[in-house]
Formats: structure tokens, sequence, C-alpha cells
């Protein structure tokens, strides 16, 4: 990892620390040095600002690979069955690992083989081609929507599998994965079809929506623009999606609301997909290809897509003067469309977004970044407007928030990344922050760091949660076992962004490494669990009742190495679910979470 040198004039200098060297041998487990799944920390967050109070904060790392040998892609997050499960996967070249991997908190095989613990990682899809995938939306009941790509007509496509902890069998990829969507450019079918990382919702056991934006070398192999297929089992034609919102009527839908768009030349991003209030709708950006494309929409469209009507009654959030939202390339070549939305929606329609001022040269100069929350605003039950964003975060010469973060950012990494909001209206995001720790050599320079935060909306209070530099620890029967985290993952560190929260609980899952180039012998990357909060609520329903109660007797006297030891239930992380973890329950007994 890197510690970076901020000044007046940019970056200053460097400082490297380098950890132990990992394997990159990823059979089952990707980390030889035993320490994915065996390292963790009980905290509490620094509160930035608000009149909230700190809140408690368990960390775990349950996933390490050899950062020489694989990138990772940014993970994602959300509570199945009551368990924190997560979903991520890698990309590299051939000769290392290429998988889609599902975690938990703990690692499974901890002691030699023996014991099953209960929130285990293990390799989901591995890759036996020169391929990789990205993945997309990870449902409650487990089923992971992602993106089976890189390997020409022979891998391009989208596909699902199940995320649950446990123990799982690897399946060799490209023989299984269940395929979404079937016609021409896809998974081998003569044709041309570009496809990117999709939005997707569920709606039973057996059926979920899935939205793309398509485009093609001009063959009418796939509507181009945004498109739904409504999935109930079989692979859907891709060529005749149930809802397009295509390439020439967003054009006009953005000059009609001040985004100027030529013809042709209209790009839309990947959509998101939110039940608000009961009405299923889909979020996306749209700008012109030569000012920023899809990765800098001017505006977001949000519209209740099976009213049918397309653009016609769809709701414009145009950037606020000056602005660009961000978002990704939505398809095609280079490494951009191996991310995920950078704008989200949750259950009661409020929408949150990043938005970067606009300069003329990012990598010359600084720009400014902004985390939008917009409220909606209903009328006969449908989202017809949104009120002014109310600024949550910023970053850069620009910013107007006491809130610590990096000003000026570094210019070739944002300052703001993987931007979240979950049901309850909390928000989250991974930042640079400035330490305020001046460089010894020279006076007019500070030191810049990463971290994750969360914005907790009852109480107005930004908190800071996991840091750069951080060390996680467990003791080990007086034989610690250590990992010190090294870059929380921004946009331009680790060009493969997500959303980083659960949509119903304060649970986040942050990518890291350990240096800042993947080059430097001996690093990794890995994926940090955060759980805020939630104390009282073993299974992360949102209350503190007799269900946890009954799920903490259970495991009571369980330790970490043993058969059935829960992480979730050991409060204070201390590798004994024992009577101070009761002591902390019964303190929270009762009370909303």
């Amino acid at each position: 990892m890197l510690r970076r040198l901020l000044s007046a004039a940019g970056i200053g200098g460097l400082i490297w620390l380098v950890t132990p060297s990992l394997a990159g041998d990823c059979s089952d487990d990707c980390d030889t040095t035993r320490r994915q799944g065996r390292v963790f920390e009980a905290g509490t967050s620094t509160v930035i600002y608000g009149a909230g109070s700190p809140r408690a904060v368990r960390t775990w790392c349950p996933l390490l690979i050899d950062s020489t040998g694989s990138l990772m892609n940014n993970s994602v997050v959300q509570i199945v069955n009551g368990r924190i499960t997560g979903a991520t996967s890698t990309f590299t070249a051939t000769g290392f690992v290429r998988a889609v991997i599902c975690f938990g908190t703990a690692d499974s095989d901890q002691t030699n083989g023996a014991g099953d613990q209960i929130g285990s990682n293990n390799i989901r899809i591995f890759e036996t081609i020169n391929a990789s995938d990205t993945v997309g939306e990870l449902f409650s009941d487990g089923r992971l929507a992602y993106r089976a790509n890189f390997a020409g007509v022979t891998h391009n496509g989208l596909e699902w599998v199940v995320c649950t902890p446990g123990e799982q069998t690897p399946i060799p990829e490209p023989d299984e994965g269940t395929q979404i969507l079937a016609g021409p450019g896809i998974d081998g079918a003569a044709g041309s079809a570009f496809l990117g990382t999709p939005g997707a919702m569920a709606v039973s056991s057996g059926s979920f929506w899935v939205g793309n934006t398509n485009f093609d070398a001009f063959t009418g192999n796939i509507p181009r623009g945004a498109n739904l297929w409504l999935y109930a089992g079989t692979p859907r034609d891709s060529t005749t999606a149930d809802f397009s919102y295509l390439q020439g009527d967003a054009e006009v839908f953005a000059n009609l609301n001040g985004v100027a768009v030529d013809t042709g030349d209209g790009r839309q991003t990947q959509p998101v997909l939110a039940r608000v209030m009961g009405v299923n709708y889909v979020v996306f950006g749209i700008q012109d290809t030569t000012n920023g494309g899809s990765a800098r929409p001017g505006l977001l469209v949000v519209d209740a897509f099976e009213d049918g009507n397309g653009f016609t009654d769809a709701v414009a959030i145009v950037a606020p003067t000056g602005y660009r939202f961000v978002d990704h390339q939505a398809n095609g070549g280079g490494t951009n469309v191996f991310e995920n939305a950078h704008f989200d929606m949750n259950s009661s329609g409020q929408l949150v977004a990043l938005a970067e001022s606009i300069v003329a040269d990012p990598l010359v100069d600084f720009p400014t970044y902004q985390v939008l929350l917009y409220d909606p605003v209903f009328t006969a039950g449908r989202i017809t407007g949104f009120s002014a964003p109310v600024l949550i975060a910023d970053a850069g010469p620009g910013d107007t928030l006491a809130d610590g973060l990096a000003s000026p950012p570094i210019n070739t990494i944002s300052a703001i990344s993987a931007v979240g909001i979950n049901d309850r209206g909390n928000i989250a995001f991974t930042a640079t922050f400035d330490t305020g720790i001046p460089d010894p050599n020279d006076p007019n320079t500070t030191f810049t760091d990463t971290a994750a935060y969360l914005y907790h909306a009852g109480t107005g209070t930004l908190h800071q949660l996991l840091l750069e530099f951080q060390t996680l620890t467990y003791d080990n029967n007086g034989s610690p076992i250590e990992l010190t985290l090294g870059l929380i993952a921004q946009e331009g560190s680790d060009a493969f962004m997500a959303k980083s929260l659960a949509n119903t609980a304060d649970v986040m899952a942050v990518n890291f490494r350990s240096n800042d180039s993947p080059s430097v012998p001996g690093g990794s990357r890995g994926v940090a669990v955060l759980a805020i909060g939630h104390l009282g609520d073993l299974n992360f329903d949102g209350v503190s009742n007799l269900a946890d109660l009954a799920l903490f007797l259970s495991v009571f006297g369980r330790s970490f190495g043993q058969a059935g030891y829960d992480p979730q239930a050991d409060l204070d992380l201390d590798g004994v679910i024992g009577l101070g973890d009761l002591a902390i329950l019964l303190s929270q007994f009762g009370q909303p979470q």
C-alpha cells in the first residue's frame, strides 16, 4: 500500500509499505497464508459531522487474493436469510484465478479441514477459459445476476447463480451458470450484441426483472438502448425486450430537458431497478458521447416502466449547474465496463448520485465531487418529481461541507466512490480524506488516506468506519494473526466499482489492497465486511427480539475454529460467543436496530 502526500501542486511523494506475500492458489481458498476469514475487529465509528453518537462497527476480512496475479472487481452484499452474504469476481489473464466468489464473514476451513463455520467464503463459478465475470445484483434469496464476458462470442452473456453461506461446489465455466438471455451474439451464437453489467430486481423465487443497456455493430440483433426483460426460468430472446428506452428517444428526451445530445451520439448508462411503493422503476443516465457519454451523464431518467409509456411520463433529474453525474462506460471494450452503477435508489424512492464538476482536463485540474440525495415527490402513487438535492459529502476545490474529505483530491483518483443507499435511507461510500498529518520534509504537504463512510439519515450524521492502514487482529491464543489494510478501493485506483451497501441493513462490503500497485511483490487484494450497529439484531431484520436470542443461545459457548461458531453472534469479536456477548445482546433487546 502507499500513503499519498497531498500538496497544492498535487501529489508530493510516495511511501511504500509491503505486507507478506500471498500465494495465487485459489482452487478452494484464495489465501494460503490462512489469514482470510481469521482476522476481525470490533470498534466504533468516528463522527465526522452531525449530532449522532459513534456507532459500533464490526469488521471481518473474508477474502484475500494475490494482487500480483488477479485483479478484483468490487463487491456486492446483502442479507440472505438472516446471513451476511456477498459476492465479488476476479479479472485476470490466463494462468491466475478467474472466478465468481461468494463470501460471508468467516473462513469455512480454519482448522486444517476440521469444522464447518457459518458464513464461509468460496468460489462459486471457476472460469476454465480466459474469461471474466462481473457481479451485478445480489437478491435477498441469494440469487446473483452477473455478466459473463471477455472471451469473444464464446462467452458473452448474462447469467445467474445462487450464493449462500456455507460450502458450495464450484461450477466450471463455460458449461454452467444459468443463462438469462439467448439470441444473436449471445454465448457463441452468431451476431453482434454488446452487453454490460446487469441491473436486476427480484419478483418472486422463480422470476426477476433484468435490465441492460445494449449496443450492436449496426446489425439489429438487439435493441439499441436500455432494455428490460422479465426472466421466469427460461432464457429470454435478447432481440425482443419487454420494455425498451431506445437511443433515438433518449436523445429527444435529453434535449427536451436541457442536455444537448446530437442525433446518433446519445449514450445511456446501465439501468438500476427498484420497487417503490409497489411500483417498479428503472433509472438510467443519458449524455452525448462527446461530453462524457454514459460515464458522465448530464441527467438521470426515472420511470415506472410497467406503465408502458416509455419517456412520455418519465422524470428527469438534471445534474446541478457546472456538474455531471458519475457513472461508467455502459458496454463495449475497455475496463470501465466491468463496473456497477454509481447511483442508487431505495424502496422509498430516494435516489443518491455522485456528481463531478466539469473541468477542462480532469487529469490536470481538480474536479469537485458531491454525494447528492434526492427525495421523491409523489402524485397518485407515482413519482412525478424530486426535491432539490441534499448535499451529503463533497471533496475538491469547491467543497462546502466540513466533512474532512481531501481538498483538493488526487486528480487521478475520484475522491468519492461506491455510492449506495439502503431502505433505511442511510448512504454509504468510500472516499479519500486529508489526514492533516504534515510531511516532516515539507510543511505545505499533508498525507491523504482512504476510508469507508456511512451517513445515518435519522441523526444527520456522517460516520467514518474503516481506514487505510487499519490493522485487523485475531489473538489466536496468544499468537496474533494480523492484516494491515491498504488503500480502500476508489474509482481510478481500482476501476471496477460497485455500490457497497446492503439494501435492508447497515452492512457494507468494500474492497482494499495492501499497496497501491499490483506489481509490487507481496501485496494482496481483499474484501472487508462491515456491520454498523445491529448489536442486538443477529439476523439483521431491524429488530432485537426472541428470534435473535434463540439464535444466540443455539451457538452459545462456541469459539472461533469450532464447528458452528457464528461470527454474527460474536458481538465483541473476541473469538468466543460468551457472557460478554449476552450482556450486549440483552442491553439492546427489544430496541429498534
